[in-house]
């Protein structure tokens, strides 16, 4: 060993001794990396300096315990047998068509076949979850089109969910208006007719659009044009924005959380048509 390298040793022990915690704990590990570099030092085989192999299980005996490993635990289960599968996407939208049914079904046969309750707002964009009443308008509901944020196609190859056809059959029979609304303008409205019709939605293209007449109306100005002359009994649709503007501005989502208590009492959560693929 050179004169220089037995002075730093030395400088490097005398530090050891002086320090404690966790810096003295570490000096180990800075000298066992020293130690291996100065075995791929090819100046130190030159000189016959080659250091010691004894060095290098001296760093695998400060690090092997952080390698340990604990013992498996086993913990024995009562279960007995496999639960239910999750309801899958079908099966979402089929029971959330059948409450959206009969929810409106129900507001028919109250007092006399007079609805009393509507799903708009009272003052709609408001926080307050209190809504109008029906008064003499006629019954309808609204089904909205669009998927999320997204906009409805008319030639895309979805099919309805098996219940709807049916269920907005009933709904006819009772004296209750069944109305469509997307983003899409009205242009689009002999397309959006025909997929309503071949999808056995609309067989007599009876129902009402809610088209968009210029490039920036706004869905919630066609809703309440629509209620003016309608009580709105209950509303389908895939997000909350669908059953009022509001929730497209809210800043803190659980600020409206007052209007929760709408969602299956005239605000239905499902997708109106599902996709095969």
């Amino acid at each position: 060993m050179t004169p220089t390298r037995a002075g730093l040793c030395a400088a490097l022990l005398a530090a050891a001794s002086s320090l404690g915690g966790c810096v003295a704990v570490a000096l180990p590990l800075i000298g066992a990396g020293a130690v291996v570099r100065s075995q791929l030092d090819p100046a130190d085989d030159d000189r016959g300096t080659r250091a010691p192999a004894r060095s290098a299980p001296a760093r695998a005996a400060v690090s092997a315990p952080a390698f340990e490993e604990e013992e498996a635990q086993v913990q024995l289960t009562t279960l007995t047998e496999l639960p239910p599968p999750s309801p899958g996407r079908s099966d979402t939208a089929q029971r959330g068509i059948a409450a959206f049914s009969a929810y409106a079904t129900q507001q028919m046969q109250q007092d006399g076949g007079t609805a009393q309750r509507e799903a708009v707002l009272a003052e709609p964009g408001s926080l307050d979850p209190t809504r109008r009443e029906c008064g003499s308008r006629q019954p309808a509901v609204l089904i909205d089109l669009d998927p999320g944020r997204g906009t409805f196609d008319p030639l895309d190859e979805a099919t309805p969910a098996p219940s709807l056809p049916e269920a907005l059959a009933a709904l006819r029979k009772e004296g209750i208006a069944v109305a469509w609304q997307s983003r899409l303008g009205r242009h689009f409205e002999t397309a959006a007719r025909d997929r309503l019709r071949s999808a056995g939605l609309d067989p007599t293209a009876s129902d009402t659009l809610l088209f968009a007449r210029t490039i920036d109306e706004r869905k919630q100005t066609l809703r309440d044009e629509f209620a003016k002359a309608h009580c709105i009994l209950a509303i389908l649709g895939d997000e909350r924005a669908d059953f009022d503007e509001l929730y497209l501005y809210l800043k803190d989502p659980d600020a409206a959380i007052a209007l929760d208590t709408l969602i299956g009492d005239g605000w239905f959560l499902t997708g109106p048509i599902e996709s095969e693929a």
